[in-house]
Protein backbone atom coordinates (compact mmCIF):
# COMPACT_ATOMS: atom_id res chain seq x y z
CA UNK A 1 0.00 0.00 0.00
CA UNK A 2 1.58 3.12 -0.96
CA UNK A 3 0.10 6.90 0.08
CA UNK A 4 1.30 9.90 -1.47
CA UNK A 5 2.40 13.00 0.38
CA UNK A 6 2.66 16.91 -1.05
CA UNK A 7 5.15 17.12 -2.99
CA UNK A 8 5.66 13.82 -4.66
CA UNK A 9 6.96 11.95 -1.72
CA UNK A 10 5.91 8.56 -1.73
CA UNK A 11 5.73 6.40 1.34
CA UNK A 12 5.48 2.68 1.71
CA UNK A 13 3.35 1.11 4.22
CA UNK A 14 4.51 -2.31 5.29
CA UNK A 15 2.40 -4.60 7.17
CA UNK A 16 3.51 -6.07 10.07
CA UNK A 17 4.80 -9.39 9.63
CA UNK A 18 2.25 -12.39 10.93
CA UNK A 19 3.80 -13.56 13.53
CA UNK A 20 1.57 -12.99 16.21
CA UNK A 21 -0.49 -15.92 14.58
CA UNK A 22 2.81 -18.26 14.58
CA UNK A 23 3.31 -17.28 18.48
CA UNK A 24 -0.41 -18.09 19.18
CA UNK A 25 0.27 -21.57 17.02
CA UNK A 26 3.07 -22.03 18.90
CA UNK A 27 1.67 -21.37 22.14
CA UNK A 28 -1.05 -23.69 21.34
CA UNK A 29 1.35 -25.90 19.95
CA UNK A 30 3.09 -26.59 23.44
CA UNK A 31 -0.12 -26.36 25.71
CA UNK A 32 -1.46 -29.32 23.39
CA UNK A 33 2.36 -31.19 23.93
CA UNK A 34 2.33 -29.99 27.84
CA UNK A 35 -1.17 -31.76 28.00
CA UNK A 36 -0.36 -34.77 26.09
CA UNK A 37 2.72 -35.30 28.31
CA UNK A 38 0.79 -34.45 31.43
CA UNK A 39 -1.86 -37.21 30.17
CA UNK A 40 1.06 -39.74 29.79
CA UNK A 41 3.16 -39.35 33.05
CA UNK A 42 -0.44 -39.35 35.25
CA UNK A 43 -1.15 -43.12 33.23
CA UNK A 44 2.10 -44.52 33.53
CA UNK A 45 2.16 -43.69 37.78
CA UNK A 46 -1.71 -44.96 37.76
CA UNK A 47 -0.26 -48.37 35.72
CA UNK A 48 2.63 -48.52 37.54
CA UNK A 49 0.69 -48.61 41.00
CA UNK A 50 -1.62 -51.12 39.36
CA UNK A 51 1.99 -53.25 38.17
CA UNK A 52 3.21 -53.51 41.78
CA UNK A 53 -0.23 -54.59 43.12
CA UNK A 54 -0.56 -52.70 46.11
CA UNK A 55 -1.58 -48.83 46.54
CA UNK A 56 -0.64 -46.77 49.98
CA UNK A 57 -4.12 -47.75 51.91
CA UNK A 58 -3.24 -51.43 51.35
CA UNK A 59 -1.64 -54.21 53.02
CA UNK A 60 -0.43 -54.34 56.79
CA UNK A 61 3.19 -52.46 57.33
CA UNK A 62 5.86 -54.59 59.74
CA UNK A 63 9.17 -52.41 61.44
CA UNK A 64 12.07 -55.26 61.02
CA UNK A 65 13.60 -55.70 64.49
CA UNK A 66 17.46 -57.26 64.95
CA UNK A 67 17.46 -60.84 63.95
CA UNK A 68 14.24 -61.32 62.02
CA UNK A 69 14.01 -62.50 58.66
CA UNK A 70 11.42 -63.03 55.73
CA UNK A 71 10.56 -66.79 56.61
CA UNK A 72 10.04 -65.98 60.49
CA UNK A 73 7.46 -62.97 59.61
CA UNK A 74 5.60 -64.77 57.00
CA UNK A 75 5.06 -68.08 59.37
CA UNK A 76 4.01 -65.59 62.43
CA UNK A 77 1.79 -63.38 60.09
CA UNK A 78 0.22 -65.87 58.22
CA UNK A 79 -0.32 -69.10 60.14
CA UNK A 80 -1.15 -72.41 58.26
CA UNK A 81 0.03 -71.00 55.41
CA UNK A 82 1.96 -71.76 52.56
CA UNK A 83 5.75 -69.52 53.95
CA UNK A 84 7.45 -69.98 50.74
CA UNK A 85 4.72 -68.41 48.83
CA UNK A 86 4.57 -65.88 51.57
CA UNK A 87 7.90 -64.78 51.82
CA UNK A 88 8.04 -64.51 47.83
CA UNK A 89 4.45 -62.34 47.94
CA UNK A 90 6.40 -60.06 50.36
CA UNK A 91 9.74 -59.97 48.46
CA UNK A 92 7.39 -58.59 45.57
CA UNK A 93 5.65 -56.69 47.71
CA UNK A 94 8.28 -54.35 48.77
CA UNK A 95 10.33 -54.63 45.82
CA UNK A 96 13.37 -56.71 47.46
CA UNK A 97 16.42 -57.40 45.85
CA UNK A 98 17.18 -60.14 48.40
CA UNK A 99 15.79 -61.66 51.48
CA UNK A 100 18.00 -59.88 53.66
CA UNK A 101 16.14 -57.10 55.88
CA UNK A 102 17.96 -54.44 58.08
CA UNK A 103 16.49 -53.56 61.21
CA UNK A 104 13.95 -50.28 61.03
CA UNK A 105 12.94 -51.44 57.66
CA UNK A 106 9.30 -51.15 57.06
CA UNK A 107 7.73 -53.87 55.22
CA UNK A 108 4.38 -53.78 53.60
CA UNK A 109 2.33 -57.30 53.89
CA UNK A 110 0.06 -58.29 51.29
CA UNK A 111 -3.31 -59.23 52.43
CA UNK A 112 -3.63 -62.89 53.65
Amino acid sequence: MEHAFGGGTMVRVMSPPHTYRRDRRATRRHQRLALALSAAIAGLVLAGGVAYGHSAAGGQRVVVHAGDTLWAIAAARYPGADVQSRVAAIEAANHLPSAALSPGQILILPAG
